[in-house]
C-alpha cells in the first residue's frame, strides 16, 4: 500500500469558534466539549500538511460573524456552511444573503426539517437555486433516510454531502435497511458522503469515545465507497474533536482500510473534495 504524503489532503469537516461568541444552545457547551479558534485549526492543518477545510457552524448557533471573519482573514484556504434557523419567515433571504453577499458555500440542515409556510421544501429549494451545498445532518441513520429521500425526489440535482457516515448504527447486526435506503441516495449524482463523525465518538449516541483504527466502522465504510465511488466519499476531522489525532481520518483511509486502492484513497482524502467544494 501506498502512503503517498504528497497527496493533496482536504478536511470537509471542522468547527471553529470564540466560545464567548455561541449561543447558550450550543450543547457543546454543556458538555464540555473542546472549542477552539481557526489559530488552532490552522496549526493542525499546517502540521498535517493539510490545504483547505470546510468550517462548519455550531448546531444551533446563529451568530456567523466569526466564521465570515476566518473567510476574509483566510481568503481561498475555507469554504464555510452556516446553521440557519429554518424556522423564520426570512430564512431564504437569510440563506441568499450569506450566500450571495458573503461567500458562504452553503448551509447546514436536519434532513428532516422544512419550511414554515406553504411550501415546505423552501429552503431546499433555495439552497439549489443558489447552487449552494446542503450539508445533511441527522440524530440517527433513519432520519437520514426519511428526511433526504422525499427532498431528493424533488430536487434531484441539489449539491448535497451527508455527514457523519449517516450516523449508521453500528451496534445493529446486519442486514441495516435504512443504510441501505441512504446509500440507495447515489443514485442522485449531486450527492456526496462523508466518512467523518466516528473518528472521535461513537455514533449515532454520541458519548462514548471511539478508537482508531475503527473496525467497527469499516464496513459501512466499505459499502459507502461501493455505492457512491471513492469519487463522492471525502473524510472530515471534526475538530476540535480529535482524540484520536486531527488526522485519524486519512490515516483511517491509509492505513486500515485495505479494501482500498491507491487511487480510491487518494479521491477520498483530498480530490473528491476539491471537486465538490471547489477549492
Amino acid at each position: 500500500m501506498s502512503n503517498n504524503r504528497s497527496a493533496l489532503l482536504i478536511d470537509t469537516h471542522a468547527h471553529v469558534a470564540v466560545k464567548t461568541l455561541l449561543s447558550r444552545t450550543v450543547l457543546a457547551i454543556d458538555r464540555k466539549m473542546p472549542i477552539l479558534p481557526v489559530e488552532d485549526l490552522n496549526a493542525q492543518m499546517d502540521g498535517h500538511g493539510v490545504s483547505h477545510a470546510v468550517l462548519v457552524q455550531w448546531g444551533c448557533s446563529w451568530d456567523h460573524h466569526y466564521l465570515a471573519g476566518c473567510l476574509a482573514d483566510y481568503p481561498g484556504r475555507f469554504a464555510v456552511i452556516a446553521h440557519i434557523d429554518v424556522a423564520r419567515e426570512d430564512a431564504c433571504q437569510v440563506l441568499d444573503d450569506m450566500v450571495r453577499v458573503h461567500e458562504f458555500a452553503g448551509l447546514r440542515i436536519t434532513a428532516t426539517e422544512r419550511s414554515p409556510g406553504n411550501d415546505p421544501l423552501a429552503i431546499w429549494k433555495k439552497a439549489y437555486e443558489l447552487d449552494a451545498v446542503v450539508s445533511a445532518s441527522a440524530r440517527d441513520v433513519k432520519d437520514f433516510a426519511d428526511g433526504l429521500e422525499p427532498v431528493l425526489q424533488q430536487l434531484p440535482n441539489l449539491r448535497m454531502r451527508i455527514e457523519h457516515l449517516g450516523r449508521v448504527r453500528y451496534r445493529e447486526a446486519p442486514p441495516h435497511p435504512d443504510f441501505e435506503r441512504l446509500l440507495a441516495l447515489a443514485s442522485y449524482p449531486g450527492v456526496y458522503f462523508n466518512i467523518d463523525g466516528f473518528l472521535s465518538h461513537q455514533y449515532p449516541d454520541h458519548f462514548e469515545y471511539s478508537t482508531f483504527p475503527f473496525a467497527e466502522y469499516q464496513p459501512f465504510v466499505r459499502q459507502a465507497v461501493s455505492a457512491f465511488g471513492a469519487e463522492r466519499c471525502m473524510w472530515g476531522s471534526e475538530f476540535p474533536f480529535v482524540n484520536n489525532g486531527y488526522d485519524a481520518g486519512v490515516r483511517f483511509v491509509r492505513e486500515a482500510c485495505d479494501f482500498l486502492d491507491d487511487s480510491q484513497r487518494e479521491w477520498i482524502i483530498g480530490r473528491s473534495a476539491k471537486q465538490f467544494w471547489r477549492f
